[in-house]
């Protein structure tokens, strides 16, 4: 990737410490030929790792509407040739249009939503188009390939909710592990809740999970932790895998190794 030394984000992915257990979860769960969905791709590091994951067969979605970051995404991908992976420049939501976004200093922090801790690195606010993730299955290319579908990833300060709502169609479809990055302060912006994000996916018979590493034996493990509400002490950012309950449970009932990036 191509990296900038001065920033804090792309320093973790260098050094390759950026969100172990999510890299973890992507090389347990995403084989050859799938397609995965990367929302809020930033700077492609986590499409980068779906895009090695699900090789030339395979084909990734991701979706950046800050076009600062996109900018970097598109020449990052290009430099991995990256070819099965495809860019929309636009943000998720539950309806056709277009949105207010608010652009921030630092790449990753732009949101429809600024909470108490992005408003002070707000540089400009512009209009981004908007669309539901479902409409965009209606392209044959993607529809072909739904079933296929086995990776979610979500990242959006505060949108989570409404892209899930605009994917519930798919849901019905598909069984992808769903990793969402959860920030109560930007949801709260939102009008939004953790229970906003837990509800529909228990509906459609997902069930959460708080991964944590913890030492086994001396060796650094995942450890899947269901949850079957939100607790209020869980103030900070925190990750959820949300997993089919009818689905094939074996990345769940047991520890997983962390491996080095």
């Amino acid at each position: 990737m191509y990296l900038d030394p001065s920033d804090y984000m792309d320093r973790l992915f260098y050094l390759g410490s950026y969100d172990r257990i999510l890299l973890q979860m992507i090389r347990d769960r995403v084989r050859k030929g799938d397609l995965c969905v990367d929302v809020g791709a930033q700077k492609g590091y986590v499409a980068l790792q779906l895009s090695k994951q699900v090789g030339k067969s395979g084909l990734v979605m991701a979706f950046e509407p800050d076009s600062r970051a996109r900018k970097h995404l598109d020449a990052n991908l290009a430099r991995n040739k990256a070819a099965n992976t495809t860019v929309f420049p636009f943000a998720l939501g539950t309806a056709e249009g277009t949105t207010t976004f608010h652009l921030s200093s630092q790449l990753g922090w732009s949101t429809r939503f600024p909470n108490a801790l992005a408003k002070p690195t707000l540089c400009k606010r512009i209009q981004v188009p908007i669309r539901p993730l479902a409409h965009i299955f209606e392209d044959n290319r993607f529809r072909m390939s739904l079933p296929k579908l086995s990776f979610v990833k979500i990242d959006c300060e505060g949108s989570e909710a409404e892209v899930l709502q605009g994917m519930a169609g798919i849901l019905r479809n598909a069984s992808p592990a769903i990793w969402i990055e959860v920030n109560p302060g930007s949801l709260e912006a939102a009008g939004k809740s953790v229970e906003s994000i837990l509800m529909p996916l228990r509906d459609l018979g997902y069930v959460g999970h708080r991964p944590k590493a913890k030492c086994i034996n001396g060796k650094q493990c995942v450890h899947l932790e269901a949850v079957s509400g939100y607790r209020p002490v869980d103030k900070g950012v925190f990750d959820l895998l949300c997993l089919r309950s009818d689905g094939p449970q074996d990345k769940c009932s047991q520890d997983r190794l962390l491996k080095n990036s």
